[in-house]
């Protein structure tokens, strides 16, 4: 047997239950019909195709021995078994036949690991229900074996418990047969007290008859005795035959021997049922009579029937709820919702044969309900209320403020409805109506109306789908609704609800063939509103910023999108002259300068545009931002306003961030040098060092000086490789002028990025440990600015410095946060005063008294002072006059190349007194 459940074992373990309804309803009248063996094998036949089972049988207990079931019918995969003995100790079927009806929906083996049949045909799933005779005795088992989980549990059960009854009858039928065959005496046990009536025929009629079947007929003995028994049927019988032409061949068949058949019968009071009949051919006193075994069986029938029909309602269900996934399906990725709309109504008035839909919106702060489609409405309600429906006294506003299904039958006469609204349903012919009210999670947001020109019931059957059709759509609708939210949310600044970057970036991809202009607006004084008045605020001063811009806009085209904080874009197509674009940006500054009134506040704004043109500015929306960007930033530091992209003001071009990659062939390949610009000491005009400048003799570039490169490699660890290089190379130079006998300091600048990193550090112990410099002879400069980044960390980092016997001095003083008080905690040994106040100290007095003070201060401290950028023999005097140390600019000389400074020292004089006038 194991081999031949194999087959169905590789087979999916479960059929639709389509699949199996199907079946049923085609089966049923043949499984109705059937007798004897024949009816147990066509009923385990198709008991198992119907619930999808692989093994099905039918057993009957024997009492005769120990606890046995003999097989009536074993089907395997829809093929006809010889029958065989089951074995009952420890099996699922022992438990039924004692406790009733089991179901093991999976791991029964685990169960019951005894059982030999389990394990022989590797069942899963066990289902069985006793076959009990009409006494309540428990004959046998109808059971069904799966090798995995049966596919619809509910129907095979359900579907079990019905055909366990005709098993059971028709079991007890063959053993009623078996027990009139075996002797006089137990036929006359059985005809005196069988359940079944029992009667006695020959061709006089009825001879003789048991009290039971008296009681069936609802007579006496003395009406029924003489009798024929088409007397006692109606005059056609259900197939359509007269009783009397029936009655004739079931007695030729009786004649042949032992015959059953399904027969109408009339009792005296009128009344008709419907009996399974078993005649048998017997000698009595050499007479042939007949015994006939009359089974009342009209409660079967009420179950079979029963069962056809929830076998129509099942297949009517099921294609209602394959119509709603469909429609379902169809409205998953809608976000239309007056498409959703037309979708429903096609299928729901199709679904429930409705000839009027209507699909409304709630409006609830109007108190209507606001149609959005309709089918097939004739003329009255939309032509009284053109759009809308009201919600009160109104069908469908009843079902909005329940929240459930409605439904009217007698829509003109249900006091429920307003007879206004009940004199236009006239005028469309409407007599039945149902509402279904479209709510999602406890909120209502719309309603199906259905209207009938014919009568229609509320069945639970079409509560049941209406209610399943009204939460399809309502999620579907709410769906919808979420997406186009989130998809305005995906595109859309969360406070201004303008456009943000990527609808930017695809309105410029769908105007890719347009000439344009590109302007970022970034607001100017916003922070100080929003640190002053909080950003509650600067977030409704954001708010105006998009209508005032499109108010100044207007009447030209363009799209207005918020990039994030106080920045804004304008992509206007079609502007593509510079001139014309920067006044066009001043226009909008100038609205912008408008005062905003907000909580009684008049607040003032101001602006900075940068504007890149499409498509010499960039080739794509990214680059034209780029551009935009720099060309901001370019107007807010000059206060320009409002400036067009000019490759001038770009230091960071990709050819400019090409050399961060060439960098490391410059070091391999000894590209970088030091030019030397010599300091002067003012007392006695004399050559005390000179600062180390780095240039790059690039390949493809040529000559590039500091300004060229330097921001970008301090943006990255590659200036920690020009550090080392440029210390190594100043200090070969200083130590080149000791074996000259020059005492002579040599300065390197120090970056930011060397103040946080040990690189830097570990550099500088290497160095002096492999040249043994003498303290002094190496100075480290470091910028104002880059102290104020950490300035705890930068005094750490300064004392490590110093105790290398490193002379330290701040460069570019006065540009800076630091103060003196700060400035004297750190192990500096000079302050340089930046060029931008020494250029212009002879004429700006303000600038003359900052050089001033800082000497004076510096002096008090004991600092030394240098000078920088001293450009002229006048501003040089009045350095020495205000008894700074000492300087260096052009006045004295050029930066030069390390060969030249041999020759440049041997030439050089010190500079020429000048007279009051500084000539």
């Amino acid at each position: 047997m194991a081999q031949s459940a194999e087959p169905k074992a590789r087979r999916p373990a479960a059929r639709s239950a389509q699949q199996a309804r199907n079946l049923l309803v085609r089966e049923l009248e043949a499984i109705a019909i059937a007798g004897g063996d024949e009816l147990f094998d066509l009923l385990t036949e198709r008991l198992g195709a119907a619930v999808g089972a692989t093994f099905c049988i039918i057993g009957e207990s024997l009492a005769d021995r120990a606890p046995t079931l003999r097989t009536c019918a074993v089907n395997v995969d829809g093929h006809k078994q010889r029958d065989f003995d089951i074995a009952l100790e420890g099996s699922p079927s022992q438990v039924v036949l004692q406790e009733g009806p089991r179901c093991f929906a999976s791991g029964v083996q685990a169960r019951f690991p005894t059982d030999p049949l389990l394990r022989e045909w590797d069942i899963d799933s066990y289902i069985g229900v006793p076959l009990t005779a009409s006494d309540g005795t428990r004959i046998g088992v109808l059971a069904v074996l799966h090798v995995a989980p049966l596919p619809d549990l509910a129907l095979a059960v359900r579907l079990l418990g019905l055909f366990a009854v005709r098993a059971a009858s028709e079991l007890e039928r063959r053993r009623q047969e078996q027990a009139l065959r075996l002797s006089e005496q137990r036929y006359r046990a059985v005809f005196e007290h069988g359940g079944d009536g029992i009667a006695i025929l020959r061709d006089k009629g009825f001879v003789d008859c048991s009290e039971s079947l008296l009681r069936m007929f609802r007579c006496s003995r003395t009406e029924i005795l003489g009798k024929f028994p088409f007397d006692l049927s109606p005059a056609c019988q259900p197939c359509g035959r007269t009783s009397t032409e029936m009655t004739r061949e079931i007695l030729v068949l009786a004649n042949r021997g032992y015959h059953s058949f399904e027969w109408r019968h009339r009792r005296f009071d009128g009344t008709e049922f419907d009996a399974e009949v078993m005649v048998t051919p017997i000698p009595i006193d050499g007479v042939r009579h007949y015994v006939a075994a009359v089974r009342d069986i009209s409660s079967r029938k009420e179950n079979e029937q029963a069962l056809r029909d929830s076998a129509q309602q099942l297949e009517a269900s099921y294609a209602t709820l394959r119509a709603i996934h469909l429609l379902s399906r169809r409205l998953n990725d809608c976000t239309d919702e007056q498409q959703i709309a037309r979708e429903t109504l096609i299928t729901v008035t199709s679904l429930a044969d409705a000839p009027v839909g209507i699909f409304m919106r709630l409006d609830r702060e109007a108190g209507v309900l606001r149609v959005m489609a309709q089918m097939d409405l004739q003329q009255g309600m939309l032509r009284e209320h053109p759009g809308t429906l009201p919600l009160e006294n109104s069908l469908s506003g009843l079902a909005v403020a329940r929240g459930a299904v409605v439904f009217a039958e007698d829509y003109c006469h249900d006091p429920r409805i307003s007879p206004e609204l009940q004199a236009i349903a006239r005028l469309d012919n409407c007599h039945s109506s149902v509402a279904i009210p479209l709510t999602y999670d406890g909120e209502t947001i719309g309603c199906l109306a259905l209207d009938y020109r014919t009568p229609i019931t509320g069945s639970r059957q079409r509560l049941e789908d209406f209610s399943t059709i009204g939460a399809t759509v309502s999620l579907a609708l709410t769906n919808a609704r979420h997406r186009k939210q989130l998809e305005f949310r995906a595109l859309h600044d969360g406070l201004t609800d303008l456009p943000n970057r990527l609808v930017l970036h695809q309105a410029f991809a769908d105007r890719a063939t347009t000439r344009g202009a590109l302007m970022l607006l970034d607001l100017d004084r916003f922070k100080e509103i929003n640190d002053t008045l909080g950003h509650g605020i600067g977030d409704r001063l954001l708010r105006e910023i998009g209508p005032r811009l499109y108010a100044a806009l207007d009447p030209r085209e363009g799209l207005l999108c918020r990039l994030g904080g106080d920045e804004f874009t304008l992509l206007i197509p079609g502007l593509e002259d510079g001139g014309a674009a920067q006044a066009l940006a001043f226009e909008l500054l100038d609205a912008l300068r408008r005062p905003f009134a907000i909580d009684g506040m008049q607040l003032e704004i101001g602006g900075s545009i940068g504007i890149a043109l499409y498509p010499q500015d960039g080739d794509d929306s990214h680059a034209l931002l780029r551009s935009a960007d720099v060309a901001m930033y370019a107007a807010k530091q000059s206060g320009a306003g409002a400036l067009v992209y000019d490759r001038q003001f770009d230091r960071h071009t990709p050819e400019r961030l090409a050399m961060i990659t060439e960098f490391g062939q410059a070091l391999r390949e000894q590209q970088l040098l030091l030019h030397f610009q010599p300091r002067v000491d003012l007392r006695e005009m004399r050559v005390v060092g000179f600062e180390a400048l780095v240039r790059w003799q690039h390949p493809r570039l040529g000559f590039l000086m500091p300004g060229d490169f330097m921001p970008l490699l301090e943006m990255s660890d590659a200036i920690h490789g020009l550090t080392a290089l440029v210390m190594e190379l100043a200090v070969a130079a200083q130590l080149a002028w000791q074996q000259a006998r020059r005492d002579l300091v040599v300065s390197v600048n120090l970056s930011a990025r060397n103040l946080v990193d040990d690189r830097c550090m570990n550099s500088l112990r290497d160095l002096i440990a492999r040249h043994a410099l003498p303290p002094g002879s190496l100075e480290l400069e470091i910028t104002e600015t880059t102290l104020m980044h950490d300035p705890e960390g930068a005094r750490l980092l300064l004392e490590a410095i110093a105790s290398q016997g490193v002379a330290l001095s701040i460069d570019d003083y006065g540009t800076g946060y630091s103060s003196l008080a700060y400035l004297r905690r750190l192990p500096i040994r000079a302050l340089k005063i930046d060029r931008t106040f020494v250029r212009d100290m002879r004429d700006d007095e303000h600038d003359a008294i900052i050089v001033r003070s800082t000497i004076n201060l510096a002096h008090n401290l004991g600092l030394q002072v240098v000078a920088e950028g001293v450009e002229d023999l006048a501003t040089l005097a009045l350095l020495r006059e205000m008894g700074c140390d000492q300087a260096q600019g052009y006045c004295l000389a050029r930066p030069m190349p390390g060969t030249d400074i041999d020759h440049w020292l041997a030439g050089y004089a010190a500079p020429l007194e000048v007279d009051e006038r500084g000539y």
